[in-house]
């Protein structure tokens, strides 16, 4: 009896790790909400803060840098655009590049399907919640 016993307990520990496990990697996927989360809501307190700029408030020196580097980048995007627009129309150019798209894809990423989280697209696993792709 003593094997039967000593069977039975090692099944025992083997269905508690493993609700174990599987409570962690709910836990992580929850983790990992909450933070995307907390991501959005910066991202929309970055908005509200980055539309005063158009209103004329003084944006404090550290927040400067960044709305810069974003006027930049709308100036750069307005540009890209114009330039589409004139490949499209026909007009001749200085250099012979292919068509451009207005945003190109990335392959570089991929989401997760367990808990959503943006993961490099040559990962085999979430980085955050664990998921296997």
């Amino acid at each position: 009896m003593a094997l039967f016993d000593k069977i039975n307990e090692l099944a025992k520990t083997a269905g508690e790790k493993t609700g174990n496990a599987i409570e962690i990697t709910k836990l992580n996927a929850r983790i990992g909400k909450e933070r995307e989360h907390i991501s959005e809501a910066k991202r929309q307190i970055g908005e509200i803060y980055y539309a005063k700029v158009a209103e004329g408030y003084e944006l404090l020196p550290d927040a400067a840098i960044f709305a810069d580097r974003i006027k930049e980048a709308e100036n750069a995007i307005e540009e890209a655009r114009a330039e589409i627009e004139r490949i499209r129309s026909g007009e001749n150019s200085a250099q012979d590049e292919p068509e451009a798209e207005d945003e190109p894809e990335s392959t570089s990423v991929k989401f997760c399907p367990g808990c959503g989280s943006k993961c490099e697209a040559a990962a085999a696993f979430c980085s955050v919640c664990g998921n296997k792709f």
